[in-house]
C-alpha cells in the first residue's frame, strides 16, 4: 500500500463519529496505525514473519476517542496458518510479558476472537482471559506488539463497550 493511501484511510478513521467507535460498531484496518519494523502490510493485514523478544517486536499504535465511559472488549480479525503463535495488546500503555500476551490458535481463515490476556504462565499452562479495559471519556491508544511467536496476521478489529448489567439484578444461590 503506496504511504498516501495509508494516510487517507488513517483521516477516514479518524473522521468517523467517535459514538460509532464506542459502540464497536465501526472496523479499525490494522494497517491503518502507525507501524513500526518488523511490522510489515502484506495482503491487506499488519503481519511479523520473525518471531522476536517483546522490544525487538513491531509496534502497531491506533489512537480512538471514547466519548463514554465503560467497559470494553477489543475484536479483532486474525490468522494464525503455520501454528499458534502471539502478539502483545494493551491500551495507553506498553504490553509487558508474559500477563499481555494474547495467544492465537492456528488457524488458516481470518477468524473473529476476542482479545484475551495470558496472564501468568506459558502458552502451554495458561488459561486466557478475556481482556476488559474500563475506560474514561477521551483519547486512548491501543499498541499491538508482535509476539514471541512469529505468523499472526491482524487484519482488523473494533472496540466493543459492554453493556452494565441492570440495576435490579441479583445473584441467587442454588443447593
Amino acid at each position: 500500500m503506496k504511504k498516501a493511501s495509508i494516510y487517507l484511510l488513517i483521516a477516514a478513521v479518524i473522521a468517523l463519529p467517535l459514538a460509532a467507535f464506542a459502540q464497536g460498531n465501526v472496523a479499525i484496518e490494522a494497517e491503518a496505525g502507525l507501524l513500526t519494523p518488523p511490522f510489515s502490510v502484506t495482503n491487506g493485514y499488519v503481519f511479523q514473519a520473525m518471531g522476536t523478544n517483546l522490544a525487538a517486536s513491531g509496534r502497531a499504535a491506533y489512537d480512538i476517542a471514547i466519548s463514554q465511559s465503560g467497559s470494553y472488549v477489543i475484536l479483532a480479525t486474525v490468522s494464525s496458518p503455520e501454528h499458534a503463535s502471539s502478539l502483545a495488546v494493551n491500551i495507553d500503555a506498553e504490553p509487558t510479558a508474559p500477563t499481555m500476551i494474547w495467544d492465537i490458535p492456528a488457524s488458516q481463515e481470518f477468524t473473529n476472537r476476542t482479545v484475551t490476556w495470558r496472564g501468568e504462565g506459558t502458552s502451554t499452562n495458561a488459561v486466557p482471559r478475556r481482556k476488559v479495559f474500563n475506560l474514561t471519556p477521551g483519547t486512548h491508544q491501543i499498541i499491538i506488539r508482535g509476539g514471541d511467536d512469529a505468523g499472526a496476521r491482524l487484519d482488523r478489529f473494533s472496540l466493543a463497550r459492554i453493556p452494565a448489567p441492570p440495576g435490579n439484578l441479583r445473584v441467587v444461590a442454588t443447593p
